[in-house]
């Protein structure tokens, strides 16, 4: 089995309360960025959790009278990840290719930018050009491809020193019943079929970094309430399982460790999504 020559690039975790969110997340013993503001080309504002390799976006709207119909009706139905990005070397390249394969299933080539306050009163631009999939898809998560052009400040090496120890997300927990197929075949077309792995009920799709799991919900070890396919949960790699429970004890952070010693968050405390914490050799 081959590994994808994509990677994941991040995860943009839509939530209501940004600032609640952000502390949530410190809490657990992530470093967070600067606030991010994405207007005028749209109206969200963030904080990253930034690793070496991928990172994972606290995402919410902060003007509504700007466009981001990719993310008002997600957040307003629920808080959890409901975007994917993968990474493209030619978004237009790209974009050819999907439409080819998929006509009508992807949009025009959009443009994000994200403005921090940096040392003081310096303003630094991080730029990602980037293609999405439509709404209209009956699941609960889709996917953009998406080439981050100042990767420099996106994935800066000074915000990867988190107190907890994280070194980056290893894999991603989808859960899906009906509509797996389609699932299936949109991670066949950006990954590439083989790069795809199956074991009775599971499939995986392996990248450089990451492996994807789909699972059907029974499999699950959390409760979920969405029905239609989503991203379930994401795993972190930690030096030290030790130092991410220190943390969450100190912070009152809910918790539960695995006799393998893995710790997982469920979804209510970590706003719509399942983090698990697994040790790995840094």
């Amino acid at each position: 089995m081959k590994k994808s020559a994509r990677r994941i690039d991040h995860f943009p975790l839509c939530v209501l309360d940004l600032e609640r969110a952000k502390k949530t997340y410190e809490a657990m013993g992530f470093f967070m960025t600067p606030f991010g503001d994405h207007r005028p080309s749209l109206g969200t504002g963030n904080h990253v959790v930034t690793f070496e390799k991928n990172f994972l976006e606290l995402l919410t709207i902060i003007d509504r009278t700007i466009p981001a119909a990719y993310l008002q009706e997600d957040v307003d139905r629920r808080e959890g990840v409901h975007i994917m990005g993968f990474t493209s070397d030619d978004v237009d390249a790209d974009i050819k290719t999907l439409r080819e394969a998929q006509p009508g299933g992807w949009g025009d080539k959009g443009l994000s930018t994200r403005r921090m306050a940096l040392q003081g009163n310096e303003i630094v631009v991080a730029r990602t050009d980037y293609t999405i999939q439509p709404m209209e898809l009956g699941r609960e998560v889709r996917f953009f491809i998406a080439n981050n052009t100042t990767k420099e400040i996106t994935l800066n090496p000074d915000f990867t020193n988190h107190p907890n120890g994280a070194l980056g997300i290893t894999e991603v927990l989808f859960a899906a019943d009906e509509g797996r197929d389609v699932l299936i075949g949109d991670l066949e077309l950006i990954l590439g079929p083989d790069c795809k792995r199956e074991t009775g009920d599971c499939v995986e799709f392996h990248t450089p970094e990451e492996v994807l799991v789909i699972k059907r919900r029974r499999d699950l070890d959390f409760k979920t309430t969405c029905e239609a396919p989503y991203l379930a949960g994401l795993s972190i790699a930690m030096p030290s399982v030790d130092a991410v429970t220190q943390h969450l004890r100190v912070n009152d952070v809910p918790f539960k460790q695995a006799a393998n010693g893995s710790v997982t968050i469920t979804p209510e405390h970590a706003h719509g999504i399942c983090l698990k914490f697994v040790e790995k050799a840094r």
